[in-house]
């Protein structure tokens, strides 16, 4: 049932108000904020997590950090980023049951976040279209290389911030959420101009980058399962099946994630702005906010550890540093034996060396059909 805001606001009236507008007070009843400041805490820690962890695996590669690889360490950064930058000014916000941070605040919060949920979006839809001419485009593949996909990154962000300095050149603009507690662009526009902004916004920042996603990875499917169909004898057929599906498996979780935290709030922001805006439910109002918010959270899930090999330096990297820090800590007792550290070496360095059978056998099948696509890159296509 939709929540009268009027109602609910003159039964909220013992929150002091001070100085700021009145649209700066939440819609809700504090439960619901302290329920919204307590999921958004989960996310942040995990995304701090999960983005951090991400960076110092990245990082360690130094001048042997492939294309792939690039872009991911450019999305965890840019997540980590995007994650300080808006999490705790909303948790804070919502136990305090109103934005504190005025309109200046407000504009910054919802800019920065902007900026950086594009950037986001356009590095995931590049890792994409990579993947894809590797695979489908073997012969045009040399012209991706590390250099040239940083030049790809510094596009994205100039991209990114040419969209996002629009609002305030006239086009848009930004301002608080509906439930008070957050801020985004204007989505509830009079003025042409700024609708169509909004619908411009939605189809090359969200729309039209979907679309690359999901096709590019049914491409790269077809790929696999084409050259699959070429074997005969079953050892082959069950291994090339073994990489079809985790295929499979990274590709879901890749589309579906893409698709769950952006469509919802680009649907929202077109009804906001060309439909009936007081027909909107005031409680939906979060929910699209959360499922954007949450993906920075679950990228490095779907990007890094869905992948065997980088569970492994993910794995590699936890024992590092909970090695270092126990290290650190009993620094004034007893040092580990050299046996402990060879230990610790070896299972390391096993780990990293270890063969993903479905990522090579994808490899081997499109080789052994007799296609010229390299076998490196093909790796990169299943692995990352």
């Amino acid at each position: 049932m939709p929540i009268d805001l009027a109602e609910h606001r003159e039964n909220t009236s013992h929150f002091p108000s001070g100085d700021l507008p009145d649209k700066f007070q939440s819609i809700f009843d504090p439960w619901g904020d302290y329920v919204f400041a307590i999921v958004m805490i989960v996310i942040g820690i995990a995304s701090l997590l999960g983005n951090g962890l991400a960076v110092h695996v990245f990082r360690r590669k130094g001048t042997d950090i492939n294309v792939p690889e690039v872009l991911l360490l450019n999305i965890a950064v840019v997540d980590l980023f995007l994650g300080i930058a808006s999490y705790p000014a909303t948790i804070v916000a919502a136990f305090s049951h109103r934005w504190l941070f005025g309109q200046t605040g407000c504009t910054l919060y919802a800019f920065t976040c902007y900026f950086l949920g594009l950037a986001t979006i356009l590095s995931l839809t590049a890792l994409a279209l990579f993947r894809f001419i590797k695979t489908c485009f073997p012969q045009r593949a040399q012209w991706i290389t590390v250099p040239r996909t940083r030049l790809v990154i510094f596009l994205i962000y100039v991209y990114s911030m040419c969209w996002a300095m629009m609002p305030f050149f006239g086009l848009g603009g930004y301002d608080v959420e509906p439930f008070g507690i957050s801020c985004t662009l204007t989505w509830t526009h009079t003025n042409q101009n700024d609708k169509n902004y909004i619908l411009a916004a939605s189809i090359f920042c969200v729309f039209l980058p979907s679309a690359v996603i999901i096709v590019s990875h049914l491409a790269i499917l077809f790929k696999i399962r084409q050259a699959s169909q070429m074997f005969s004898s079953k050892s082959a057929g069950k291994q090339s099946s073994k990489a079809e599906i985790q295929f499979i498996r990274v590709s879901f979780g890749v589309c579906f994630g893409f698709l769950i935290a952006w469509l919802p709030y680009a649907c929202i922001s077109l009804w906001s702005a060309y439909g009936d805006v007081s027909a909107i439910p005031l409680w939906i109002t979060p929910i699209p906010v959360l499922l954007a918010k949450s993906s920075i959270a679950y990228n490095p899930i779907i990007y890094v550890l869905l992948t065997r090999r980088y569970r492994v330096d993910f794995a590699k990297a936890l024992r590092d540093l909970l090695h270092f820090s126990l290290d650190k800590s009993n620094r004034n007792m007893t040092k580990t034996e050299p046996t402990d550290q060879i230990e610790m070496g070896s299972l390391g360095n096993g780990d990293i060396n270890t063969r993903d059978e479905s990522t090579v056998t994808a490899a081997e099948i499109l080789v052994g059909a007799g296609n010229n696509i390299e076998r490196n890159s093909m790796e990169e296509v299943v692995r990352v």
